[in-house]
Parts: structure tokens; C-alpha cells; sequence
């Protein structure tokens, strides 16, 4: 409310100064009250005060208007409004008038609580119950909502009876005065009639016109209040939200409820933080000891454009897989190098060989997933492979993985690349290479040792050229007697140079000079 009131405050004192007029302030249950007053003509009631905001029982005593009782929680208004919402009435043209409604059908009372302390009422508590019964037993079809709306009604204005009678025995008053928003209802004015009737009085009410809110009761009580001489200052004018007692305790308890939770995340923060550094502090120095650890392997690791072909050229098979494999033992790269020496190689198979030969391999897991993609996405780059696929008119490649065989006796001599086999094809061509060939290698020496045989009798047809020998007897590499492709440094300096590779070439010439 503090919005409108606010505004509403703003607006009295802009006309008060414009057309130089005293300001009159008015309370608005002093608006109420004085205007079934004026209508009922009403001399000194017992007043019932109730509305979706207000519960309360008031009378005239020692020169002003007092509360005799009033609710502990929630308004019967209030109240009633939030019943018709559990049972999904409509609010056309109000929720207390629809539970009226309901109430006249309602044929069977269902007890509720009763709560009454002294001149006090609590309407929470019925509520609750109300909703409980709602939920488990309308379904079941054995009450009705009418005669929800009829048990809730008869059960509330009973307690708001009692606790008014109550108020009429303490101030002898034999008039009751029911206004505000539910003070309109049938029901009620019928209960309280006969209730006053009892002790010898008279009930004084009035219809919805005069009941609900309006401008009229606050003008009629101001225009009283001016002629006793009554007027605000306009310094007094300022609107202040008064906050209640019991409203100021909950928001002081939540207050050093938070006050003690905040301190207590701060605490937490704070060592969370501690840990959050000192946790990035041995991340930075993992991380500092990987590059290091990376850049060693990529400062050796040079490309040449090898037609769609993974080429790891100036990294040893032996050296990288003795960085990268922990599995790979001193004397297992000994037999790499006592066969080869300290040459380059690189060894790559069609994926149609591949699917025969898988049984007989295992992927290289012991490499870690984080220094695997570096790696291959490295020697998949635009600069190399998809730079010269793209300039053939070809699909970029495929790289398959890294492999090595199962035999731990020669797994320095069997680590590979695989890619798809239409690659290889294309490559073969570009570099005027038998197609029937098995796989290539590039190096420096015509040489290589192939130890592990695969399944025979494979043909492999592509594009109508004979793959493989047919009937031969396929190994993981060549036989002695099957022939073996290697490319050399000056065939694809050559091949760079007819096809306008410069970049290419310019790239190669710097690994091809330190390496003779």
C-alpha cells in the first residue's frame, strides 16, 4: 500500500497549496465507521470492522474510537479470498460473494476449529484444515464444495459473534455496527441480528454501496473532522509506513538470521577462495610443465604437404611413443633404432585393411585424450592437409586414430595412422605410386621391417582398381615379396614445385635443410 497511499499524500498537499486550503487527514476505519454511522443513523454501536485487511472490534470509549479485539494472523477477508482460490472459484464479482453463494446450497456442516482467545480471533489455523479436507475428500465425492463454503462461513462468523457480544457486555452498548467488505454478507447480518436481539438490541448494516471502499466515507469523515476544528499541518502531511510491532520482531530475527548466514558464507568464501588459489596455483604449474612437456614434442614436429596423408615428419616414432606411451620399455626402442637409426619414419594403412585387421589391434589409450588431439589436430591443419585437399577438390581427410599392435616386444616398431583408403588412392596418383601397393612410408631409405600377419585372401575393389593382390596374404605391413611405397624429401619438393605449392614448399625447404 505504501505506493498508492504515497501518491495519493503527494496529490492532497500539490491542492492544499494550489488552491490554499486546509489539509484534513482522515483514518480509514474512522471513514468506515462513520459512514454506517451517517447511513444507519447509528448513535453509539459496538462496531465490527471487517474487510480483505481488517478484523477488528471497535467502540466509541474516553473521547475516541478503540479496538476491543481483533485478529492475531490473517483477516477473515483475507481468508475467505484464499479459500475460493483453493477451490477455484471465480472472482466475478468478488471471492466473498461467490463463497456466499456456495453456502446458501451447503446442506451438511463439517466441524472445524474454533479459535477464540478472549476478545481475539485466529483464522490461520482454519484454514489450513479446511484446505486439508478440500484435497482429501472432495475427490472421493463424499462432501461438496457448497458444503465447504457453508461449514467455513457458519464457523467464522460465529467466532466474529462471540468476541462482538463480548465487546457489547464490556462498553453496555445494544447497537452493533458491521462495516467493511464482508460486513455486507447475508449471513453474517442475520447472525448478528439474532445475537443482538437476545440482549434486547438492534443490528445496524448497510449493502455493498456503502460497506466496500469509497471516496465518500473519507470525505464525509473529513468534512466531521474539519468542523470540530480538526486540520493536519502540512509539515505532519508526509506519509510514514509504521511497521507493526510483531511485523518489526520477524524482520529483526530474520535480519540476524541473515546477519549470522552471511558471516558464516563469508567465512566459507573466504576458505573456499584460499583453496580455489591454491588449487589454481598446482593447475598453473601442471599446466606450465605440459607446455613444456608439449613444446618439446612440437618444436621437432614439422609437415609436409603429403596429399591428404597424417604425416608426423620430424618426430621419431620411437621418440613420440616413448613420450607418450608408458608401456614402451628402453630396449624396445633400441630395436627401432638398431634397424633404422636415427631416420624419419611414418607408416600409414588404408581403412579398408583396417576393418580385417582390428581384431589384431587395440587402440593406444595409454596416450592421454588431452595430448592425443593436440597432436592430430596439429598434423590435420589447414596448412598442410586441407589446404591441398581443398586444392585438388577433394573432401578434407579423416584421421582414424593412432594405433599399435598388441605385442609389447615390438611396440616401438608398430605405432601408425590410420585414414580412409579413397585418400590413399588420391595420394598415389598425385605421386605417380602403384595403386596395388599396400601402404606407404615416408623416409629417408628405401627400408622397412613388417613382422605381424593379417587375414589373407582380401580384395579390395575402388573405383574399379584392383587394391590388393588378390589371394595375397596381407600383413599389418608388406611381405618381402609385396611391394611397399616410399615417398622421398625430393619427390615432394618435386611434386610442391609442378603442382605451385609454394607455401608448401617454403614450409618444407627449412626441415629439409637441417634434416640433409
Amino acid at each position: 500500500m505504501g505506493a498508492p497511499l504515497l501518491s495519493v499524500a503527494l496529490v492532497a498537499r500539490t491542492l492544499s497549496l494550489l488552491w490554499d486550503k486546509p489539509l484534513v487527514g482522515v483514518n480509514h476505519c474512522v471513514g468506515h465507521i462513520e459512514m454506517g454511522r451517517e447511513v444507519t443513523k447509528a448513535s453509539n454501536p459496538v462496531v465490527l470492522y471487517v474487510s480483505g485487511g481488517n478484523t477488528q472490534v471497535i467502540a466509541y470509549s474516553q473521547q475516541c474510537y478503540r479496538i476491543f479485539g481483533e485478529t492475531l494472523d490473517i483477516a477473515i477477508g483475507n481468508c475467505l479470498d484464499r479459500f475460493a482460490r483453493i477451490l477455484n472459484l471465480s472472482n466475478d464479482p468478488s471471492p466473498g460473494y461467490n463463497i456466499e453463494q456456495y453456502a446458501k446450497r451447503g446442506k451438511k456442516y463439517i466441524p472445524l476449529p474454533y479459535t477464540v482467545k478472549g476478545m481475539d480471533v485466529s483464522f490461520s489455523g482454519i484454514l489450513s484444515h479446511i484446505e486439508k479436507i478440500a484435497k482429501e475428500d472432495l475427490p472421493k465425492g463424499e462432501i461438496t464444495p457448497e458444503d465447504l463454503c457453508f461449514s467455513l462461513q457458519e464457523t467464522l462468523f460465529a467466532m466474529l459473534v462471540e468476541i462482538t457480544e463480548r465487546a457489547m457486555a464490556h462498553v453496555e452498548s445494544n447497537e452493533v455496527l458491521l462495516v467493511g467488505g464482508v460486513g455486507c454478507n447475508i449471513r453474517l447480518q442475520e447472525m448478528m441480528e439474532e445475537m443482538a436481539k437476545q440482549r434486547n438490541g438492534s443490528i445496524c448494516a448497510t449493502d455493498d454501496r456503502f460497506c466496500i471502499d469509497n471516496g465518500i466515507m473519507i470525505a464525509h469523515a473529513g468534512l466531521l473532522a474539519y468542523k470540530t476544528g480538526f486540520t493536519t499541518p502540512l509539515k505532519e502531511n508526509a506519509y510514514l509506513y509504521k511497521m507493526p510491532r510483531r511485523e518489526k520482531e520477524e524482520r529483526n530475527a530474520s535480519r540476524e538470521g541473515h546477519y549470522k548466514t552471511t558471516r558464516k558464507k563469508n567465512e566459507n568464501h573466504k576458505e573456499e577462495k584460499e583453496n580455489m588459489k591454491e588449487e589454481e596455483s598446482k593447475k598453473t604449474e601442471k599446466r606450465i610443465h605440459k607446455k613444456k612437456s608439449y613444446r618439446k614434442i612440437t618444436e621437432n614436429l614439422e609437415f609436409f604437404p603429403s596429399d591428404a596423408y597424417l604425416s608426423l615428419s620430424g618426430l621419431r616414432i620411437d621418440q613420440f611413443a616413448l613420450t607418450e606411451d608408458p608401456f614402451v620399455l628402453p630396449q624396445m626402442r633400441s630395436l627401432r633404432q638398431e634397424r633404422d637409426g636415427d631416420h624419419y619414419h611414418i607408416t600409414v594403412i588404408n581403412h579398408l585393411e583396417v576393418r580385417q585387421l582390428t581384431p589384431a589391434l587395440v587402440p593406444s589409450d595409454e596416450i592421454p585424450k588431452k595430448r592425443k588431439h593436440p597432436i592430430a589436430l596439429k598434423a590435420l591443419s589447414e596448412k598442410i592437409t586441407c589446404q591441398f585437399g581443398h586444392a585438388q577438390g577433394w573432401e578434407p581427410p579423416v584421421d582414424l586414430g593412432l594405433g599399435r599392435c598388441t605385442s609389447k616386444d615390438h611396440a616401438a616398431t608398430s605405432y601408425f595412422r590410420v585414414i580412409y583408403w579413397p585418400f590413399g588412392q588420391m595420394i598415389r596418383k598425385t605421386f605417380e605410386l602403384d595403386f596395388t601397393n599396400f601402404h606407404i612410408t615416408c623416409g629417408f631409405f628405401p627400408k622397412d621391417v613388417h613382422e605381424y600377419k593379417g587375414p589373407g585372401s582380401l580384395v579390395c575393389l575402388a573405383e574399379g582398381q584392383l587394391c590388393s593382390l588378390e589371394q595375397a596374404e596381407l600383413l599389418v605391413s608388406v611381405a618381402s615379396h609385396y611391394k611397399h611405397d616410399f615417398i622421398f624429401l625430393n619427390k615432394l619438393r618435386d611434386t610442391c614445385q609442378r603442382h605451385g605449392y609454394t607455401q608448401q614448399l617454403n614450409e618444407l625447404r627449412p626441415w629439409m635443410n637441417s634434416n640433409g
